[in-house]
């Protein structure tokens, strides 16, 4: 079962060293973990990254300056689960990128993300229990993923700017 953390740019507020800890205590032999990051934003942390993953052969690390974005199709495709371990967000393009892919989510309870998805399309988890993740992680593997991502795909169209603009007008018009 692959996951991967949509972290387009290495920065420590992806908290992707919490998913190697969490990953790695609690995966199944056949899990695989593969990162896509890129660098360019901050170098070290990327290479923190790096070597923290070298000691698990199940964890694949791809790292570059910039990914060309049709590079990204073949990353979020080859993903069962997106996992995305925030430590600080108000909102996640990359969230938003995978249920674009049909690909179910795991995300911390912050921020607007509880907002965003509902248990048909992934899964939240508890940022603030030290197993929150670890937790998410075996439960997913108990999850119809394909139903899932499914409902993955059905929410990025209900975020679509014209959809969007209706409801605003919606909005504006009952109050009028």
């Amino acid at each position: 079962m692959p996951y991967l953390p949509c972290s387009w740019n290495a920065r420590g507020y992806k908290s992707v060293e919490s998913l190697i800890d969490a990953f790695t205590a609690v995966a199944a032999d056949d899990a695989v973990l593969l990162l896509m990051m890129r660098q360019s934003f901050d170098p070290g942390y990327a290479e923190e990254i790096r070597i923290r993953a070298a000691d698990d052969e199940r964890i694949r690390v791809f790292t570059s300056d910039y990914f060309p974005e049709s590079d990204f199709q073949y990353y979020l495709n080859s993903a069962d689960v997106a996992v995305l371990p925030f430590s600080e967000v108000l909102t996640s393009g990359s969230a938003i990128t995978a249920l674009s892919f049909g690909t179910p989510v795991i995300l911390p309870r912050r921020g607007c993300l509880p907002a965003l998805i509902d248990a048909s399309m992934g899964i939240l988890y508890d940022p603030s229990s030290p197993q929150g993740l670890e937790l998410a992680l075996r439960h997913i593997r108990e999850r119809d993923l394909v139903a899932g991502g499914r409902a993955a795909l059905d929410r990025p169209r209900q975020l679509d700017w014209d959809g969007i603009a209706a409801q605003v007008a919606g909005i504006y018009r009952r109050r009028a």
